[in-house]
């Protein structure tokens, strides 16, 4: 025969806890559910690997940018070509096309490729550093502090409007009873069962 642990007297006898919520304390409440928000949010959004991906891409765009390593040296060639051309024109009277020279423009054209050219040959050789890409996660956080305040904030509207008030809970019998105690008196809010 077992006999139970606690007196049948003692397990009904409900332990009380008051608190008084006024401003400050709903002040604190909010700042502790934001803190408490912000890192939920903040873990969901997985921010490491999105870094990765994005790395992941730059190193790609940077294979691709090597692949095509060939095509500098044709830039060159055909540029200087084009200005040959354009001299050798020139040296002849240049050609007119309705009062236009197209020998002027088309060497402005190739120079302006000539010009490009130490620009693209930069860029081929260039590589960003891991994590370059972070600066475009910082909106993220902003964004997700905002969230968490905003949470916080509506999760607390009403208990901001019912303000100053006694929150009292009782534990009995295996049972978590919450009660809101203003002048008026005391209104049962909640009522669960404790598990576990």
């Amino acid at each position: 025969m077992t006999e139970p642990i606690l007196p049948a007297a003692a397990a009904t006898a409900p332990d009380i806890f008051q608190s008084t919520i006024d401003a400050a304390a709903i002040a604190h409440l909010e700042a502790g559910l934001t803190s408490a928000f912000f890192m939920m949010l903040m873990t969901m959004g997985d921010r490491q690997r999105l870094a990765a991906d994005l790395d992941a891409i730059q190193a790609k765009y940077h294979d691709r940018m090597m692949r095509r390593a060939w095509a500098l040296p044709v830039l060159l060639w055909s540029c200087l070509l084009g200005l040959v051309i354009c001299a050798a024109f020139a040296f002849n009277g240049g050609i007119y096309y309705r009062g236009y020279r197209l020998d002027a423009w088309f060497a402005l054209f190739f120079l302006g490729g000539l010009a490009l050219l130490p620009l693209l040959r930069r860029m081929q050789g260039y590589r960003l550093k891991p994590g370059y890409f972070n600066w475009i996660l910082a909106p993220d956080r902003m964004l997700r502090q905002w969230t968490a305040r905003r949470l916080a904030a509506r999760g607390l509207q009403h208990a901001r409007k019912l303000t100053p008030f006694d929150a009292r809970y009782e534990i009995a019998d295996g049972i978590a009873t919450y009660y809101r105690v203003t002048p008026a008196g005391a209104a049962q809010v909640r009522q669960r069962p404790l598990t576990g």
